[in-house]
Order: C-alpha cells, then structure tokens, then sequence
C-alpha cells in the first residue's frame, strides 16, 4: 500500500492517521481474543489438571526416543545384535542368528543395517526329517536399506537389498506345508504373497535348493540377480540355472528398473523358462509391482509331454504327444484363468478356456476343450501307449526311441512271448490324488486308420482321486461306443469299472475288405461291463472280473467264408477260385464271455448262417495277451468233402493265428486210408461226407437270452430276427 505523501494531495496526514487507526483496532481485537482462550483453557486445566502418570509416560517416552538415537549414534551396532534377532526371530516363528558383526545407521533418511553370517533355522515342526538337519538358509552378508519418512507412517518401503552368496534350502513336506511359509496362521496360507516395495534387489551368486516331497520335485542350482539402468541392460534381470529332477534348468526374468517403479502402476515383465524339454515363454504385466497376486502375461507353452508341466505347475495333466500352446494367463489371489488358448497336440489341434481355483489349498481345474480335428494316434499317451511315429507322425525324440525299442523287442520274440498290447505304464497316483478337475472335451472330426470314427466327446471329472468319464462317446460312421470308466485311486491300488456299450454299429466298418463288397456285413452290438484293480490298462485288465458280450442280430457274409467255417473245403474253394463273391444270410451271431480274473471264458459262441452253423469254445486271457478259441463248424447240407476238425484262433493279441486241430484231421485222414485199403476206393471218401443235419438256431431265444445277459439289444431286434 502507498501512503500519500506531501506532493499528493492536501490531507495525507489525515488520512494516514485514520489507517493506522484501523490497524491498531484489529490488532487488539486479536490480541483479546487470543488473551480470552488462554485464560478459558487455563480455567480448564485448573479444573480438569493431567495424571501425574500420564506427564511422567509422555517425558519417558520422548527420553526413550532421545537415548535409543543417542546409542545408536553412540554405540556401535553389535550392542543390539541381541534385540535384533529377538526381534527378528519372533517375526519369523523360528530361530534367527546373526553369528557376525552387526552394523547400522539410523542417523539418516535411509537407515541401512548390515548383518554378517546370518542364519535362519528351519521351523520345529519340521520334524527329523533329513532336510531339518540344515538351517533354512545361511546368509554371510545381508545389507537392508529402508527409507525412513514412509516408516514414520508404518509403510514399508525398502530402497534396496543386497545379498552375497546365500545357501537356501526349501522344504515342503508331503502334507503341503513348507519351510518358506512365514505366516502366522496355515489358514492365511492360500494367500498371495505380498512383499513390501523394494527399490533394488540384488543376489550375488546364491545357491538354491528344493525339496518338494508334495510334487516330488527336486531342484538344485545358482540365482543371482541385478539391476543396471545403462542402454546396454533390460533394468532388473533374474537368472537362475540348474538341475530340476535331473533335467537342465534354466530361468531369466527380467523387467524396468525398480529404482523409480510406482507400486500403484502395473509392472512390464518378460519370462524365458526352460526345463527340460518344456519351454515356457512369458510376456506381462504385474498389476501392482511386488504384489504376486495380480499379473496377466500372454504365455506361450511348449514341450515333448503336457505331463511334464507337473514339475513347474503342480497341475495333473494327460500324457500326449509334443505340444506348442499359447494363450493369454491371468492370476487374480488364487485364481488362475488361461482363456482363448490354441495350439497342437501332436497332429491335433486344441482351443479352449481353462481355470484353476486354488483358494481353498487344492487346485481344481475346469476347462472347455475343443478339437477341430483330432488324429486317433495322439490319445494314445494318455493311456500309457507311445504315438505313432510313421512318416507323417509327431512325436519326441524319446518317444520314438522307446516305440522303436519296443517293436524290435516284439519282433524278436518268439509267438508266446509278445510284448502287451495293452499299456503298461502305471498311473501317477499320488498326482491324481492332489488336485480336482471338470473338463468337457470335443473332437468335431476324428482321424482314424484302424477305425471308422467320425466325432468324440467327454465329460471328464477328478474329484478327491476318484476320475470319473461320464459320458464318454465315440462316434463312428454308423453307431457309437459310449458308456461310463470310472477309477478310484484312493486307495495304493486303484480300482477301474468299466461299463461300455457299443450300439448301432456296422460289422463291415470294422472287417478288413470293400465296404461295397464286405465279407461280412450287418448291425453290431456288444457291451462290456467289468470292473479290475491295478495301476496301468494291463494290470486292470489282467485282474477283470465281469461280462463281455457281441451281437450281431442279423446280416450278411461271403458264402465262401461261411463254407469255410464249416470246413467244406471242396466247395469252398471252388468258390474262392470262381471268384464268386455271392453272400448268404448271417442268421444270429453271439459271442459271450465271463471274466474271471482277467480271464475271458465263452459262455457261447454261435454264428447262424444258411449253410452252416458254427459254436465256438475256449478262453482269452489278459494276462499274457494269449488267445485259445475253438469254432465247430456243422453243415446244414450234403458236403462230399468235408474236414471234421475244429478251426483254431491262437496266439497273442498282436497278432493272432488262425489253424486247423491237426490231431481229428490226421485221425481222419487215417480211418479214410485204411477203409480204402479193407474196401472200396468209394469208401475212402466217406470220412469225408457230412450228412448236414444241422439245424437252424432259434435266434429269439438266443437274442432274449444276451439281452438279459446285458447286450444292448431292443425287443424289436428280437422280433424281426429269422424275417
């Protein structure tokens, strides 16, 4: 403000003297007002004084705070190295030891402590195992850094650590608790872990080792890491290499610097991990840096086997062919979401959408799972067969040299001696055990060489070791094969039931030779329900107790084949010779079977056709995979030359043989040589003629009779049989 002055005009001074006036007025209007709430508060503490108690807490505590800054300024740091582990012991819920010096300066914006020779024991509840013998980890040199303003207001904010050299030993005990777990309460141990920001982290040369007896895991390798701003590096790298249960282990994790990261804006990241034959490739963001309970990343998943994955993912998976898969994976807590993936699977290709909740401790794992087209060839490995490996095919390098080596096995051994046509390979049951699943899954189209399928489909569920297909559907080019497996693996040896139903299907699709012309043609139905204990296919199978049924209600087949069941070898050859193709009416066929200790025995083989009927006997035994069937064939008509002796079908599964009983046909031959030596030429023969007396079977009974045994047959089927 400018006060006028004597070259303004007349009657500055007045005016002058009135401001001041006005000034001094408001200022002791101020000054009383500040004098009256002095005197009410001290009226107030007159009658309302402090606790002597109170004053002598209040002097205490601020002469608590001076000293401890006057020690700690005073002292050197080895004089707390006591507090220190008292402290830090009670944090962490086991024994810490700091068998070095201890240096710290709190005098400062950032206070820094050094610990030398730091050592973490295990927890107690560890037990005697062989891992409780070595502390958690031994630390020569630990150097924290905090920034002291945000510590003021109880945050946390770390400006850097550096670690030299650390020896750590992770431990997880089969019951799923472990050693790394510092929470409180094993309730809070489905959380996501969440570290306090931390503005540089560096490792130097460390040394890590994990015992997983949950996953049966063991790892064994080097971590180091480091953060550099320069051009040259990517900002904060993590390297880790190693051996993961005897195979080559390689991780780099890199993201920004952490230096001037912003815990409230998302975090870039990139991945490359390696194990084995599996390769993981990751690019992502974490929503809030040092939070790991929030990141998404389009992830990239390749391998030989999706088995394999176990090791870094815990997740229970089929074997399969070698596989390259991609997709977007989100991790919200617990929660793990894998949407939109596509990929292939051997010849397969494979999309869908995967979620694994594991918020109560125990994966469970639903997915939708498509394939446009499937080739046959690529489930095998789920049941512990290799995949093909034919020109064309993929597979491993492993598995190619392990089906090789199997077919030279089998090429070498003698008949009796075969390798097993059914799996082997046991089931990883303690897997089984440790997660839960729903999965649906489609094939919209199938290929098959040794099958007519056309589409597939399962519901497939995993709940506490007991996996469940239900529905389980193959879908051929005329009818199905669908039904119920079920195997419970909660006990050491697991139990599998079976009950399929093979229904509507064409007898021709499934017989070698032209669909236009078959040897044999008609509608096939069959059933199998058994139930068998075992950890592999052959192990279940070979213990099977329980039915198998076939029938074929009505149809056709190639009179030459018929004749030939009955051993007519004379007209039988005539008509193969002609090249006559001409069919005669399949009448019934059934085929029936109880199991016994992996043991199929016949209960009845007939097959009804115009010119012969044939009645079969004996037994398939899973066991070795052996076959012994006989088939008793009875003209219905004069034969001039007919062989009285059984038709054989023996062998092993992977390659049946098909003979005559030698010892009635050499008997035979035998009396017809000596009636020619004591008779006539005529009589030679004679041995020979089948008088064809037998009869046509009563197919209504027959079929009533498999229907109530558990063949899928209708009562129409019954009705319409002999029409």
């Amino acid at each position: 403000m400018t006060i006028p002055g004597p070259d303004n005009k007349p009657g500055w001074r007045a005016r002058a003297r009135k401001a001041g006036a006005v000034v001094s007025g408001e200022m002791a209007r101020i000054c009383a007002s500040v004098q009256r709430r002095r005197a009410a508060h001290a009226a107030y503490r007159e009658g309302h004084p402090r606790p002597l108690w109170l004053k002598i807490l209040g002097w205490a505590a601020l002469a608590g705070i001076a000293g401890l800054v006057a020690l700690a300024f005073v002292l050197p740091g080895n004089a707390f190295r006591g507090v220190v582990q008292h402290w830090a012991t009670q944090k962490a819920g086991r024994d810490v030891h700091i068998g070095g010096d201890l240096h710290m300066n709190l005098l400062s914006w950032t206070p820094k402590v050094v610990a030398q020779d730091v050592t973490i024991a295990n927890p107690d509840w560890l037990g005697s195992t062989a891992d409780k013998k070595e502390p958690m980890a031994n630390i020569p040199r630990l150097a924290v850094k905090l920034r002291l303003l945000p510590l003021l207001t109880g945050q946390w904010v770390v400006q850097s650590v550096r670690v030299t050299k650390p020896e750590v030993h992770l431990v997880r005990l089969a019951s799923g608790r472990a050693n790394w777990d510092f929470r409180a309460s094993r309730d809070d141990a489905n959380t996501p872990l969440v570290l306090p920001p931390i503005r540089r982290f560096v490792v130097k040369d460390g040394h890590l080792t994990i015992h997983d007896l949950e996953r049966d895991l063991i790892f064994s390798g080097t971590v180091s890491s480091h953060e550099s701003i320069t051009r040259k590096h990517r900002g904060f790298q993590m390297v880790g290499d190693g051996k993961l249960n005897r195979q080559d282990f390689h991780a780099d994790v890199h993201g920004g610097p952490l230096i001037n990261v912003n815990v409230s804006e998302p975090y870039n990241f990139n991945a490359d991990v390696r194990a084995g034959s599996t390769h993981i490739v990751a690019k992502g963001t974490i929503t809030h840096p040092f939070d790991l309970g929030g990141f998404a990343a389009d992830v990239k998943f390749s391998g030989a086997d999706l088995s394999q994955l176990y090791d870094l993912t815990g997740l229970t998976l089929p074997g399969t062919p070698p596989y390259a898969i991609s997709g977007h994976l989100v991790r919200d807590g617990q929660v793990f979401t894998f949407n939109g993936f596509s990929g292939t699977v051997g010849d397969s290709d494979l999309s869908g959408d995967l979620k694994v909740d594991a918020s109560s401790g125990r994966p469970n794992l639903t997915a939708d799972l498509t394939s446009r087209n499937l080739d046959f060839d690529d489930l095998g490995p789920m049941f512990g067969a290799p995949p093909a490996i034919g020109k064309g095919e993929t597979a491993s390098p492993t598995q190619t040299a392990n089906a090789k080596k199997k077919d030279a096995a089998q090429a070498r051994a003698p008949q009796t001696a075969r390798a097993l046509v059914l799996p082997n390979v046991p089931l990883r049951i303690e897997r089984v055990r440790q997660m839960d699943a729903h999965v649906t899954y489609r094939a919209d189209a199938v290929h098959s060489q040794d099958f007519p399928l056309r589409k597939l489909s399962l519901d497939l569920t995993l709940d506490h070791g007991v996996l469940t297909l239900n529905p389980v559907s193959f879908r051929f080019s005329q009818g199905k094969l669908s039904g119920k497996v079920k195997i419970d693996a909660r006990k050491d040896v697991p139990r599998s039931d079976v009950d399929m139903r093979l229904t509507d299907a064409r007898l021709e699709h499934f017989v070698q030779g032209s669909v236009r012309n078959p040897i044999v043609e008609g509608r096939v139905e069959a059933r199998a329900l058994v139930q068998g204990r075992g950890d592999s296919v052959h192990k279940a199978a070979s213990t099977a107790n329980g039915t198998v049924s076939f029938v074929i209600p009505r149809g056709k087949i190639r009179k030459s084949v018929a004749e030939l069941l009955g051993i007519d070898v004379t007209r039988a050859l005539g008509l193969v010779l002609t090249g006559d193709k001409s069919q005669t009416d399949l009448r019934c066929a059934v085929a029936s079977f109880h199991v016994e200790n992996g043991v199929l025995h016949t209960n009845r083989i007939l097959l009804d056709t115009d010119v012969v009927k044939t009645e079969g006997s004996g037994t398939i035994n899973m066991r070795n995979e052996a076959i012994d069937l006989k088939l008793d064939g009875k003209s219905k008509k004069l034969e001039l030359f007919h062989i009285n002796a059984p038709i054989t079908i023996g062998g092993h599964l992977s390659n049946p043989s098909i003979g005559v009983v030698p010892g009635k046909a050499a008997a035979q031959g035998g009396l017809a040589i000596a009636l020619g030596v004591l008779a006539t030429p005529l009589a030679a023969i004679l041995p020979f003629v089948s008088p064809g007396l037998a009869k046509d079977e009563n197919c209504a009974a027959l079929l009533n009779a498999a229907k109530r045994d558990g063949a899928p047959l209708t009562k129409k089927d019954v009705q319409q049989t002999g029409k």
